[in-house]
C-alpha cells in the first residue's frame, strides 16, 4: 500500500499538487521528483489539507523542494497546512523557507511578491 497519494491540477500558471498521507523518509523521494518536474514549468502549490503527520526527513524534502524551485525561478507555497506541522517548523526555525497560503488566489497575489 503507498504511503501517499496526490492528484495534479492546472490553474493557469500554477500546479496544484494535492497531497493525501505522511510525507515521510518512505514518500520524500516520490514527492521531490514531482514537485521538481512540475516547477521546471510552473510554480507549485502543495495542498496539504489530508496531510496529518510530516517527519523530519519530510521537512527537509520540503525544504529542498522549495529551494530547487527557487533555483528554477519558481516557488513552492504550502497551502492548507495543519498546525502541528506549522508549529513544528516554527520551532525548527525554518519559517523562512515556506509560503503558507490558505488558497489559490492567495498563492496567486503572493508569488507575485516572490518570483
Amino acid at each position: 500500500m503507498k504511503d501517499i497519494d496526490y492528484t495534479v491540477e492546472d490553474y493557469r500558471d500554477i500546479r496544484v499538487v494535492t497531497l493525501s498521507g505522511n510525507i515521510s523518509n518512505a514518500t520524500k523521494s516520490e514527492l521531490m521528483a514531482l514537485v521538481r518536474r512540475i516547477a521546471q514549468s510552473a510554480s507549485v502549490v502543495i495542498n496539504m489539507t489530508n496531510v496529518p503527520m510530516v517527519t523530519s526527513s519530510g521537512l527537509d524534502a520540503l525544504v529542498e523542494m522549495c529551494n530547487a524551485a527557487r533555483s528554477m525561478d519558481r516557488r513552492v507555497l504550502l497551502m492548507n497546512v495543519h498546525d502541528d506541522i506549522v508549529k513544528m517548523i516554527e520551532t525548527l526555525d525554518l519559517y523562512d523557507y515556506f509560503i503558507f497560503v490558505e488558497s489559490i488566489e492567495e498563492g496567486r497575489r503572493k508569488l507575485s511578491y516572490y518570483v
